[in-house]
């Protein structure tokens, strides 16, 4: 979340960066499989309606309207074939 670099949380917590490294690779591992990531991540479909958080916003709304896809404010533009377009949508 702070954007440091793994030496510079080793140095805080007093580990090396090896074991900083081999922990969050486990943390990461543990939140982006099951059970975790089944139990707890879902991701739109492309015929859910837009959150009311962000339709009814003025702060979010105009420039979130129809937007399948923006992630941590990025946006990759694609194109994919008219069969691959489910299997493109919300990927990084």
């Amino acid at each position: 979340v702070t954007g440091l670099s793994t030496r510079h949380v080793a140095e805080r917590f007093q580990r090396s960066p090896t074991t900083i490294a081999s922990k969050f690779n486990d943390i990461l591992i543990r939140l982006s499989t099951a059970p975790f990531y089944t139990k707890h991540v879902r991701l739109p479909r492309a015929d859910d309606p837009t959150p009311p958080e962000i339709a009814c916003s003025t702060k979010w709304s105009p420039f979130f309207d129809n937007v399948i896809g923006a992630m941590d404010g990025t946006h990759i533009s694609c194109v994919p074939s008219v069969e691959e377009r489910q299997t493109a949508r919300n990927r990084k």
